[in-house]
């Protein structure tokens, strides 16, 4: 039953789905090859099945390949070609030495691309150093350029192909010039340069002083000619005579010496022959020899002329009022413009204290110097009687006698006195005095009883008036009373008694009138005060009455052999109490003025006395002063003189002393040379001084030390028998040492060390190298300008053989160890290798890769390679559209070489996707993106072409005029971009959502119209632009009719289906009854 109901059901929808189809054509895309598409027919009767472009075939059954690539390339790809085929298509590559006019390294002709010859010439250093490139229709060849020749080979020469090089021509050293030098050179290749210049000793006269290295590798020139330098006579200088050997080559020297009488006020004395041809300005300059103004001397005067050239003389002559107490009195102008110092020793007079005349006194200021005067007075007593009273100091040291004479003045008989009496001595000199005395019972009532004879001649006139005594009343006695009886004459007594509280102060209590006519003065008295005894000095009386009371008096007188010299000799009893003071001063009386050997007197006043060491002597100790002691005796100077003596006199080398063996002011020694020395210069006379030492000696003795030595190949040019200068004879030059002997202190020639060689000619040429420096007999070398120096010395020696010992040094062209680098076919490293010895060299190769428009992209990578070859090559995987920085660095040789070039955009590779078709209006697609996330592609573009006949898609053609619009065009359109940032690995897409996509706007599918969805990958830098096309998928549109007849055949399947489960409900319900 099951299974008749399952064959009911398979009968009705058999037969719904045959009424659906029942009046329609199979379809015929269906049925299309995989490499096919689906066309309208050309007369619209239908549809074809067409095979791609590349393929061949029914369309249906079977699509191949086609090579298009056997038809010719030349044919298909253009001239210069290569042809290569691909599945479904080709593409086309240039011959090498062609390079496609689009830049690309692949091309399909079809846009006009075509192979065009690339000018290797543009490349810098492509036939290396020296090397003419020509270009040639696909290849190129080289020559050598002038002054190159070509190497290991012909011209022309490619250098790809062949060991062929152009080298530069090398002429060698220059050849050498007689009597020049080569100076510099710039190397030994075409068109190098030599420059000369003439040998020392030698001056350029004429020619041409360069030399040029020739392209047939000969050097040309140079022309110069040297000739000998020749000075001529040298210049004579005025005052001044010259030591020269008339020889007048370069070198020569001529000393100039001046003449007798003028000295050398120039910096030098010597003039050279310079290798200019001319003497050397010498700059001695003779001057005459003027001592100038001679030496002024203390207390002198000049006997002179003016002249002060050499051996003029000047007398010096003491000032008046000096005398000349020792020394030279004559200076003389040597011959080193210097007068001698003369040792004349002026003193200056004095005459000392002026001479003592009897009975005068002196007016003298204490000046003794020639022309000082003394004026003399008579003293008290005397009178001016007759002669002169003035002494003066002459210039011979002595006071001019005066001859005043003074007389003694007497006064005569004094007068008498009435009721007296005189107490003379009978001697009536000034001064002299008589006293009076009244008689006995009168006394003095005058003011004076003295009478003194006058400097007049008389006695002055005393005033005592004798009368006769009375004593009057008695003396008063305070605080005492008197008894008295009232009588006054002669012998009369009074009594006194001290008051009560009083004492009495006297031995007696009575006076007595006496014959004076006064009271006696007894020494009673009643006070409370009493001055005491009187002070005593040394050396005095008192002349006192024994009273102590005020007004009392105490008179103080020397004693015998002492004199008052000076102070108050009084003391008078005071109010106070006290004796009044006193400052009297005793003076022993020492007798004569002692005396001292050896020394003068210069001062005294009778107690001290000053004394000095006479001329001749000086002193050696002790005080120069004699003091009169108060016991009378001279306390005597303990000066000692002794005669000055300046001792031996010094000893001076080499010299022997003529003296007489005095040392005394005055005493001379002579200094002479010893055998075997003679005096050179200085003084050789030392006197002896007041001032006790020996005058300055300045004798200089120089050994004589023989004959003049020799040295070996040398000649002597000057000596003067302690200095000799040497040089070296012709044919040698001074290599090292000092030119000059001297003659030692010990009689000995220390000789000079002088060594002079060969001279070996003109210095060597070392090729590729100059000269920098050289003295005849040593060359340093150096490697010229573009080489350096390799190995060997440097140094070139001239040898005592006369022969030079040529330096080994090897000079080699400097030149880059990497040489000629550059980049082709953005690929491949090409360089030159450049080394000195056939050694493996290893070269680090580093390349630093970078875009702009790719900030995060980085690649850096290292290659080494290790070869011997001259050429290398190193290819590198440079990636697209990028800048590089390539270095290459020589191990060995440190060098670095650094190029940088840029990729070229290529066209990116297609996408990888998953081709689909679809019915649907909104079909989503899926893109997975490459593994290599460094390829070049910028964006995604979606296309949108409709399927309407025969269909043209160009995969560069630009997008359309309005990108953003809703509204498409009926051609192919951009529907969406994609940055390449916002994709990961895959990308899911739908077409025709409505939203926009990098600008453009996803416009829907309109129904019934069949569209191909093609992807194209675009890579972009800068204004460059290449993309890559894929099919992405096809969408068939669905027809009106064709949609009622789905709709239909839905329906009746629906239909069926509901009768069959109508039919088996019921079946199944009546089963059940």
């Amino acid at each position: 039953m099951a299974e008749r109901n399952r064959a009911m059901i398979m009968f009705f929808l058999l037969c719904v789905i045959a009424v659906a189809a029942e009046g329609y054509t199979l379809d015929v895309c269906a049925s299309c090859h995989a490499n096919a598409t689906c066309d309208d027919k050309s007369d619209g009767s239908g549809k074809v099945c067409n095979c791609k472009y590349g393929f061949v075939g029914n369309g249906r059954t079977f699509c191949q390949d086609k090579d298009e690539c056997q038809i010719g390339a030349s044919k298909i790809c253009g001239q210069h070609t290569t042809c290569h085929n691909t599945y479904g298509s080709y593409y086309c590559t240039c011959l090498a030495g062609y390079s496609p006019s689009n830049n690309m390294a692949i091309f399909i002709p079809n846009d006009g691309t075509h192979c065009q010859d690339i000018d290797e010439c543009r490349i810098t250093g492509l036939c290396g150093e020296g090397g003419q490139c020509r270009n040639l229709e696909g290849s190129f060849d080289c020559s050598c350029q002038l002054g190159y020749q070509v190497h290991n080979g012909a011209e022309p020469f490619h250098p790809h192909r062949d060991k062929a090089s152009c080298k530069v021509v090398d002429c060698g050293s220059p050849a050498s010039v007689e009597d020049t030098v080569l100076l510099s050179f710039t190397g030994t290749t075409y068109s190098s340069v030599a420059m000369f210049v003439c040998d020392k000793g030698f001056v350029w006269r004429r020619g041409d002083n360069h030399s040029m290295c020739g392209a047939d590798g000969l050097w040309r020139g140079p022309t110069m000619v040297c000739e000998e330098v020749d000075c001529g006579p040298p210049p004579t200088l005025p005052h001044s005579h010259m030591l020269w050997n008339k020889r007048s080559s370069m070198g020569t020297e001529v000393l100039y010496q001046c003449n007798s009488g003028y000295h050398n006020v120039g910096k030098g004395n010597v003039s050279i022959c310079t290798a200019a041809g001319q003497w050397e300005r010498p700059s001695v300059l003779c001057q005459e020899t003027l001592c100038g103004s001679p030496p002024i001397i203390e207390s002198t005067e000049q006997v002179w002329d003016n002249n002060s050239t050499p051996g003029s003389t000047v007398l010096y002559v003491c000032k008046e009022g000096f005398y000349k107490q020792g020394g030279d009195n004559v200076s003389i102008c040597n011959e080193n413009a210097q007068w001698t110092l003369p040792t004349l020793l002026c003193q200056e007079i004095l005459c000392g204290d002026p001479p003592i005349l009897p009975h005068t006194g002196q007016v003298w200021n204490g000046s003794s110097t020639p022309g000082s005067t003394v004026t003399y007075y008579c003293k008290i007593g005397f009178y001016h009687n007759e002669g002169n009273n003035i002494s003066l100091c002459t210039v011979n040291g002595y006071w001019t006698k005066p001859n005043i004479s003074c007389k003694e003045v007497h006064c005569g008989v004094p007068q008498p006195i009435p009721h007296s009496i005189m107490l003379w001595d009978k001697i009536s000199t000034v001064g002299s005095q008589v006293v009076y005395q009244c008689n006995s019972g009168y006394r003095s009532v005058g003011e004076g009883n003295v009478s003194v004879c006058t400097a007049s001649g008389e006695w002055d006139e005393a005033s005592l008036l004798c009368q006769e005594i009375n004593c009057q009343e008695p003396v008063f006695k305070p605080h005492a009373k008197m008894l008295w009886d009232g009588t006054s004459h002669i012998g009369s007594v009074v009594y006194y008694q001290c008051e009560e509280g009083y004492d009495t102060r006297s031995l007696r209590n009575y006076s007595v009138c006496e014959e004076n006519g006064l009271w006696e003065d007894i020494d009673l008295w009643c006070e409370e005060i009493s001055c005491g005894p009187p002070l005593t000095l040394p050396d005095t009386n008192l002349l006192w009455d024994r009273t102590s009371r005020p007004g009392s008096v105490v008179l103080y007188e020397c004693v015998d052999g002492f004199y008052q010299e000076s102070g108050n000799n009084i003391s008078t009893c005071l109010l106070s109490g006290q004796w009044g003071e006193v400052s009297v001063k005793c003076k022993a009386k020492c007798g004569p003025v002692p005396l001292l050997a050896k020394s003068e007197v210069v001062w005294h006043n009778r107690s001290v006395v000053i004394h000095r060491c006479v001329d001749g002597y000086h002193s050696w100790r002790g005080s120069n002063v004699s003091v009169c002691s108060s016991s009378g005796v001279w306390q005597r100077a303990t000066l000692r003189c002794i005669e000055i003596s300046c001792g031996p006199p010094q000893t001076l080398p080499d010299t022997n002393l003529l003296w007489d063996r005095t040392s005394r002011p005055g005493s001379v020694v002579l200094y002479e040379c010893m055998d075997g020395f003679y005096q050179e210069s200085g003084n050789n006379i030392s006197t002896c001084l007041i001032s006790g030492q020996w005058g300055k000696v300045s004798v200089k003795c120089k050994a004589k030390c023989g004959p003049v030595p020799l040295l070996a190949k040398s000649e002597v040019v000057w000596h003067n028998r302690s200095v000799v200068i040497h040089r070296c004879v012709d044919g040698y030059h001074s290599w090292r040492g000092s030119n000059v002997s001297v003659c030692g202190s010990s009689g000995v020639w220390q000789r000079a060390t002088l060594r002079c060689i060969a001279k070996c000619g003109p210095v060597p040429r070392l090729a590729k190298s100059e000269v920098v420096w050289h003295n005849r007999s040593v060359v340093i070398h150096r490697c010229a300008d573009g080489y350096h120096s390799w190995r060997g010395s440097n140094v070139s020696v001239c040898s005592s053989s006369g022969l030079w010992q040529r330096a080994t040094l090897r000079c080699i062209e400097i030149k880059p160890a990497v040489n000629h680098l550059f980049v082709l076919n953005e690929k491949c490293l090409h360089w030159r290798a450049e080394k000195y010895e056939e050694d493996t060299e290893i070269y680090k190769v580093t390349y630093i890769g970078s875009r702009d428009y790719q900030r995060s992209f980085h690649d850096r990578r290292k290659q080494v390679l290790s070869s011997k070859a001259e050429q290398l090559e190193l290819c590198l995987n440079l990636l697209p559209v990028t800048n590089y920085s390539i270095s290459i660095t020589a191990v060995s040789s440190r060098f670095t070489a650094t190029i940088t070039t840029n990729t070229s955009l290529p066209v990116p590779t297609a996408p990888v996707v998953h081709y689909r078709e679809f019915t649907t209006p909104i079909p989503t697609l899926r893109l997975r993106r490459s593994p290599n996330t460094l390829d070049p592609i910028s964006l995604y573009q979606v296309f949108v072409l409709p399927v309407e006949g025969i269909m043209m898609f160009d995969c560069s053609s630009p997008a359309s005029s309005d990108p953003s619009g809703k509204i498409k065009s009926s051609t192919e359109y951009i529907t969406a971009q994609i940055d390449v940032t916002h994709v990961g690995t895959e990308m899911n897409f739908t077409v025709g959502d409505g939203l926009y996509y990098g600008g453009f706007f996803n416009a829907p599918l309109e129904n019934g119209r069949n569209y191909y969805i093609t992807l194209r990958a675009v890579s972009q830098w800068k204004s460059a632009l290449k993309s890559s096309c894929v099919l992405w998928a096809k969408v068939r549109g669905t027809s009106y009719v064709l949609m009622v007849s789905s709709l239909s055949a839905a329906a009746t399947i629906g239909l069926v289906g509901f009768i069959i489960l109508v039919g088996y409900s019921f079946t199944w319900f009546f089963k059940r009854k």
